[in-house]
């Protein structure tokens, strides 16, 4: 089967079985599905059921992060997954091939972070910036939440999304000069999320971030970024941060996702100039969210309505 999806100008396609997994990853998908015929600006094959996890001969060995063993041959990367999946990527085409035996829910997050990173490196290729984070409009500023996983992006996220915020995205944000990609796949929800948002009790959860927000969306620019942290206090603090450091933050952030996915990674140096650029007209803070909840959306709306 081939699927096409088109994210802002990019027009990704994917040729899949048809498994659960596959199947999933459609419906994720499913808002960008298009019909445009334009040659596709990166191409994902999956194959599941795989046997035989081949790589080429004189493929060299660049050394084991966890449980994954990372190979280079030519322009492609191969990455081994204790004989679960095999992962061939070349990101200057852009291309990806996943090929695996079993369907398990590793092996569908593994799929996801495919399809995550095949976008994101598309996107980049094509003038996009990207920031693992969320965004929301809020009292005509566009308010994005950035962080490492688990830091509480979601969270605020939410309680915004209660005080009437507009959703932009929930967990990927593709930037280009005064435009926003919607891009959206499934977002992963621990702890007592549900308890506190009244969501669904289920281990997944997903924003629909396309009311509104169809395709591309104008974007002036970043009005305020936040940093979420979490500490050990009842009440919650905020500190201002110069652009400075939150284009360091940001840097940072992307180089510690970045090095298990490109060979070699991007230059720190490009990426902390162009994070510069977009936060030119922006403000920055950091948000430590205390422990009573109530307190922490009053001081979390306070903060994006100052």
């Amino acid at each position: 089967m081939i699927s096409r999806y088109r994210i802002g100008d990019i027009v990704i396609q994917i040729s899949h079985g048809n498994d659960e997994l596959c199947n999933q990853i459609h419906s994720e998908l499913k808002q960008y599905e298009t019909k445009d015929k334009a040659e596709a600006d990166c191409i994902i094959e999956i194959n599941p059921g795989s046997k035989d996890f081949e790589v080429p001969e004189k493929a060299v060995y660049l050394g084991k992060w966890g449980n994954q063993a990372k190979l280079l041959h030519g322009d492609v990367t191969y990455t081994l997954w204790e004989g679960k999946a095999l992962l061939a990527s070349n990101l200057k085409n852009p291309w990806m091939r996943l090929d695996y035996s079993t369907p398990s829910k590793d092996i569908l997050d593994l799929l996801r972070w495919t399809v995550k990173w095949s976008i994101i490196k598309t996107a980049e290729s094509k003038g996009y910036s990207f920031i693992h984070g969320a965004a929301v409009r809020h009292n005509n500023r566009n308010i994005v939440f950035a962080g490492d996983a688990g830091c509480g992006k979601s969270s605020c996220f939410m309680r915004m999304l209660q005080n009437g915020a507009v959703a932009i995205t929930d967990d990927n944000i593709l930037i280009k000069e005064n435009s926003i990609a919607n891009f959206c796949l499934r977002t992963s929800i621990r702890g007592d999320f549900e308890s506190r948002f009244s969501v669904s009790k289920d281990a997944s959860f997903r924003v629909d971030c396309s009311n509104g927000l169809q395709g591309e969306h104008s974007f002036s620019g970043i009005d305020l970024l936040i940093f979420p942290k979490i500490w050990n206090s009842r009440s919650s603090k905020t500190e201002p941060m110069t652009l400075e450091a939150a284009a360091r933050e940001l840097t940072r952030i992307y180089m510690r996702e970045n090095k298990s996915m490109e060979v070699p990674p991007r230059e720190e140096k490009s990426v902390h100039s162009e994070y510069g650029k977009i936060l030119k007209t922006a403000r920055a803070f950091a948000f430590y969210a205390g422990s009573e909840e109530g307190e922490v959306k009053e001081s979390l709306i306070r903060l994006c309505g100052d």
